[in-house]
């Protein structure tokens, strides 16, 4: 499954060049351990960055934060997003 983040300036639109690095955590895991830990996300045009999560298990549930680096203000640097299992054990992304 693709982690696919966008990042856009109001004033100027779609932000390209970056290097986003993304995070991920199982959230059902008492540990404070990322099972992704800061992993060089690719661009893929329009300003969409993506990390594919292969080891991903549709049971779980998992906090995914994205940083899109320091050449940015924090107003547009960071974004996070959740995976949680649905009732069909399927997973719904909420923004």
């Amino acid at each position: 499954m693709y982690i696919v983040s966008r990042f856009i300036d109001p004033t100027t639109g779609v932000i390209t060049g970056l290097t986003p690095s993304v995070k991920i955590k199982d959230i059902n895991d008492s540990t404070t351990a990322y099972i992704v830990n800061s992993v060089t996300m690719d661009e893929i045009g329009e300003g969409l960055y993506r990390y594919n999560f292969t080891n991903i298990e549709v049971s779980k549930d998992y906090y995914i934060i994205v940083d899109g680096g320091s050449t940015l203000t924090s107003q547009y640097r960071w974004q996070e997003q959740y995976l949680v299992a649905g009732p069909n054990r399927g997973l719904k992304i909420l923004l």
